[in-house]
């Protein structure tokens, strides 16, 4: 894979496009997607621009045969696959025949079956699959330990599923299993990201004027009244759900049978008002899918039938993202040398001659990176080169009865670093007798020194193999492999990778040094693209700037 090729996808059992949304917001390209509902590849060719290029309607079989094998290759397969029990037909034929046969035989005549023979062909790097959480325990597990299997013996690293709920991504509570695998050569497991709870407000996902063929009929609402006391009566929770607007933070999970009575989620209208289903807009905004999202074309039953097989676009787009930023982590490994080289050039051509970079005082190199935290180098130098001067050590701080290095400190700002600064002191002459800690647990015990302030500290002047990781750094390899960042990116395991991957074993100090240089002076903020000897394989400046 070049640097500046996009990854590709296709997209099995595609429905009304759920993951085609998610993995064109990840940066990938669709080659291929199918499904065999006529009304939904209405849908789809209605959305996606383009699309008729690649959308092959009709049942997946069509696109497999042996003998002409239309899908294309692809770096990502996707499925939301239907649920089915696997059969031991293809077993028993095989040893009529004498034949020898496996896991994967057991998959024939099933859709997850296609899944297999296009893994087979089209060997692709990496793939998702998404389904009803009950399918770990669906057919007693065999279907489960089947897929896992046959996944395993094709190739993949396969870590263990999991069961997301899309309640912290939109209103309604839906539970889907998601197996992730990278191809076995990597050497990985894909790392699903963490899901952070949170609440949302279903008024806003609600339309206000509401027509009323949405109210339920007497008759109906009588029968859903009556089926939940029957059920209640006998002990089971079988009946409808019902919505208060402002009150309830999400509903049940939508299905395919919302048409029929709407029963799972109900919109209350009042104490004395019989309840309302909800809109098919409404279900798309519980599905997370756009307001742009176009299903002119088809009938709501229909409607109702594709949002509730489909799935939930926020949450498929994080781990669409997950997955092509790692993916692409893994693929550029190559590139690892000819960065290296590049920014050792060109780091050291910028090379910063700051005082602390040369000093050989430990307590005034941990200083000068407590100084440099959220503050430009250009800042520091002064305030750095009076302070060293007057204080060797942080004993000779705690002596200093007037205080005055907060005179000297004052034009750094950020007031909770002088308090850091002598608590620091403190612990270094209580705790350590005035010498500096050398390993970095020790090190971030301290006050006011993190994981950035310890890494470099060991890398700059213990020459330790610590990679750096700043807002700078991970700036680069944003741009750079075309990789999404935001504010929690110093802490994603993407980012940490590659960083580790680029540092050398040995001088890995001054690379660090180039590193940094390079990526303040030439990829910094305001890119210096035209100075830079990386730009003819960097993504931004191949989609951006060229």
């Amino acid at each position: 894979m070049s640097n500046n090729s996009k990854l590709t996808y296709i997209d099995l059992f595609a429905g009304v496009g759920g993951f085609h949304r998610a993995f064109q917001q990840a940066g990938a390209e669709c080659v291929f997607a199918n499904d065999y509902d006529r009304k939904c590849a209405v849908v789809y060719l209605n959305n996606y621009k383009g699309s008729a290029k690649y959308f092959k309607p009709g049942p997946i079989e069509d696109y497999t045969k042996n003998n002409n094998f239309m899908v294309p290759e692809h770096n990502i397969l996707v499925a939301g696959f239907p649920c089915q029990p696997f059969s031991i037909a293809g077993v028993s034929k095989k040893n009529a025949l004498g034949r020898p046969h496996g896991f994967l035989d057991k998959t024939q005549g099933t859709l997850f079956y296609e899944i297999v023979k296009i893994i087979e062909k089209r060997n692709p790097d990496a793939f998702i699959l998404e389904n009803v959480k009950n399918l770990k325990y669906h057919n007693g597990g065999d279907t489960y330990e089947t897929i896992m299997n046959a996944l395993d013996l094709l190739g993949y690293n396969v870590p263990e599923p999991q069961i997301i709920d899309a309640k912290n991504f939109v209103p309604q509570h839906r539970e889907r299993i998601f197996i992730i695998g990278f191809k076995k050569k990597y050497r990985y497991n894909f790392e699903y990201p963490e899901i952070k709870q949170k609440k949302y407000n279903i008024i806003k996902y609600l339309e206000s004027d509401i027509d009323k063929k949405y109210t339920l009929t007497p008759n109906l609402w009588k029968y859903l009244q009556d089926y939940k006391k029957k059920h209640k009566a006998a002990g089971n929770g079988f009946g409808y759900g019902l919505v208060e607007p402002g009150v309830d933070n999400y509903t049940r999970t939508l299905s395919a049978r919302y048409y029929k009575d709407g029963a799972e989620a109900l919109i209350s209208r009042g104490k004395n008002a019989r309840p309302r289903r909800l809109t098919p807009r409404e279900c798309a905004n519980l599905m997370g899918f756009p307001k742009s999202h176009n299903f002119d074309g088809v009938s709501d039953t229909q409607a109702y039938m594709q949002f509730g097989n489909a799935v939930v676009v926020p949450l498929a787009t994080l781990l669409a993202k997950e997955v092509v930023n790692q993916l692409k982590s893994l693929k550029n490994k190559s590139e690892v040398k000819y960065i290296r080289q590049r920014i050792y050039m060109m780091g050291e051509s910028s090379y910063q001659d700051y005082p602390w970079r040369s000093t050989s005082n430990r307590f005034h190199a941990l200083v000068a990176e407590m100084f440099l935290q959220r503050t430009k180098a250009k800042q520091v130098i002064k305030v750095y080169s009076e302070f060293s001067k007057k204080y060797k050590n942080p004993a000779h701080v705690l002596n200093d009865k007037s205080k005055s290095y907060r005179e000297i400190l004052k034009p750094l700002g950020l007031h909770w670093r002088i308090k850091h600064f002598e608590k620091m002191c403190r612990q270094l002459v209580e705790d350590y007798n005035g010498t500096i800690p050398d390993n970095k647990t020790e090190l971030m015990n301290l006050a006011g020194i993190g994981d950035y302030a310890a890494s470099a500290f060991l890398s700059f002047h213990l020459q330790k193999p610590e990679p750096l990781i700043d807002s700078n750094t991970v700036r680069f390899i944003s741009r750079f492999f075309g990789i999404e960042k935001n504010q929690e990116s110093r802490r994603n395991k993407v980012f940490k990778g590659i960083i580790r991957e680029l540092l050398p074993n040995r001088k890995s100090n001054r690379f660090n040094y180039s590193f940094l240089d390079f990526t303040m002076m030439i990829c910094g903020p305001k890119p210096a693209c035209e100075k830079c000897s990386l730009k003819k394989r960097c993504e931004y400046f191949i989609n951006t700037i060229n």
